[in-house]
Formats: structure tokens, sequence, C-alpha cells
């Protein structure tokens, strides 16, 4: 038998597709896809230049204890067109944040905010005003044809004139059960590395509707204060990428335990891409009192960034 290696091999697309966006469906998965989304709203603004100081809006609204009726993430970015729509929103594994081209965001791959929505909640919405018109659209995942589907009909709606400034809206409703509480997943959001560095610079803030309680919290990252001692540790000339003044590993050490705070936080001068907790490479008692810190702008351009954001 003679074998033609130009012969293709069938591969079923939708079962790999499928498998994939599995991986963001659960209720202990909300709070990563809520950071998912915080992202590329501080993307957004910060390919305005806006890298600091600018609103980005989160709304929980729930009912019945642990179930999210309505997720709603808004910011007052660059807003998108119909054409944005088309072919930046709704492409999957695919870059279109800017960052191959240079710009200082930290979106990758196309896919996380949207695979949490579809994944996890009956119906999703994004509404978006660039330059006067509004484009509206419902996505979601069809699980007997194994497709990702969109469409502007049912409530959607193509470039209607409106007189709003330019913004988008994420709205998602009626969610899977989140294993969390809701203060409780708000909290976590504080601790999440992916939105660190969002969380230092923006004014991000999220608003708590329950039954008959109704609060806005501001998230905040906050540094652990007054170490004991401080030492610094230059890193070698290969890391470095022409900084005026060499990066340095700066570690702390504190006379209580950090518990969560007890990592060490590598950035490539965007984003954490790695969030090392100490613990796991010393598990002796006092390894929980280590706090640290580097910003590699070499990262920047790594394969290992650009092929994963946890190198």
């Amino acid at each position: 038998m003679s074998i033609n290696p130009s012969d293709e091999v069938y591969i079923n697309v939708g079962n790999m597709l499928e498998a994939q966006l599995e991986r963001w469906r659960g209720g202990r998965s909300h709070g990563r896809g809520i950071a998912e989304y915080i992202t590329n709203s501080d993307d957004s603004y910060r390919r305005l230049k806006e890298f600091s100081d600018q609103k980005i809006e989160v709304e929980i609204h729930s009912r019945r204890g642990r179930h999210i009726d309505k997720l709603v993430i808004r910011d007052f970015a660059e807003g998108m067109s119909l054409e944005d729509f088309e072919n930046k929103f709704f492409l999957y594994f695919e870059s279109a944040s800017g960052r191959r081209d240079g710009e200082l965001v930290s979106g990758q791959f196309g896919t996380g905010g949207k695979a949490y929505a579809i994944m996890n909640f009956q119906h999703c919405w994004i509404t978006s005003v660039k330059d006067g018109l509004e484009n509206r659209a419902w996505f979601k995942w069809d699980p007997k044809r194994k497709k990702i589907l969109r469409d502007y009909t049912k409530g959607g709606y193509r470039n209607k004139r409106v007189k709003k400034s330019n913004q988008t809206v994420v709205e998602l409703e009626n969610s899977i059960k989140s294993t969390q509480d809701l203060m409780e997943l708000v909290a976590g959001l504080e601790r999440l590395a992916r939105i660190r560095h969002v969380l230092k610079n923006q004014e991000v803030s999220v608003r708590l509707h329950k039954k008959s309680e109704d609060e806005i919290l501001t998230l905040q990252y906050i540094e652990p204060r007054d170490a004991l001692k401080t030492w610094e540790f230059p890193v070698p000339k290969e890391l470095q990428d022409g900084e005026a003044a060499a990066p340095s590993l700066k570690l702390k050490y504190f006379q209580r335990p950090l518990d969560k705070d007890s990592f060490i936080d590598v950035t490539d001068s965007i984003s954490s891409v790695a969030d090392l907790e100490v613990s796991r490479y010393d598990g002796r008692p006092f390894s929980k009192y280590f706090n640290g810190s580097l910003t590699l702008k070499k990262l920047l351009n790594s394969s290992a960034v650009k092929e994963n954001r946890k190198g």
C-alpha cells in the first residue's frame, strides 16, 4: 500500500474548539472571566495612550444568592465600529489587540472573555459606540453544531446613529450557579495577578446588587507595607533591555505572615506574566513572610509571553 504524504488527515475542529472553551465553564471561572473583560477595557484605554485614572465599571445583579442574573462590564474608551466587531471582537484564537504591532496592551489571544461568556451565560450581548454610531450584537455557543454564533437580530442592530460618547458595554444574563459567595467573588478580584496592573492605575468599580442590597466597591491593589528588611538583586545583562537603570528583583521580609500576598510578581512592564507563590518553592513557615517584584521589559517580545501568558 502506498501512502501519499500530501494527503490531509481529518481533524474534528468543532470538538477541539469545544475542549478549549470547556476550560472556561463553571462557577469558579467567574473571577477569571470578569478579569478578562477588565483587561480588555484597560487595553482599549491603552490604545488611546490613557494609562491611568480611567473608569471601568462592573455591575453584578443577583436575586438568588450565588446566581448572577446580569453581569455588566462598561468602559468609555475607543469604542468599536461595525468593522471592529467583525474583524476584532468576533475573532477567536487570533491577536487583534495590537500587541504584535507594538501597542502596550496585555491582550493576546482574543478568546478568554468571550469563552467565559458563552460557556456560563444563556444570553450574551456586546454594545459599542464609536463616532456616533452604535452597534449591538448577541453571541453564543451552539453545542449541537459545535460552533460560535453571532448576529444583530432579535434586539441587535447595525450602525444606529446616537448621541453618546465612545463606549463599550458587555451584558451577560442568567449565569450558571457560582460556587462562591458574590461578595467573596468581588474581593477575590483584588488578588488576581491578571488585573493587578489595572487596579494600580485605572478606576475599577464594582456595583453589587443583591436583592435589597446595593453596594459600590472600588477595587484596589495595596502593596504590603512596613517591611522589616528589603534586598535588591540586579538582573543579568541578558535579561535587560537597554534600560538606563538596570532592573532588579526586590524582595521584602515582613514580621507577620502575608498569606496570599506572599508572592513574587514578574511583569513585562504591562501586565503580570507570572505570579509565583513563595510557598510553592519553599515550604518552611517563614516563606509566608516574603514578597517581591520584578519588571523585565525584555519579556514583552519574548517567545514565552507570546505563546503563553504564564511564560
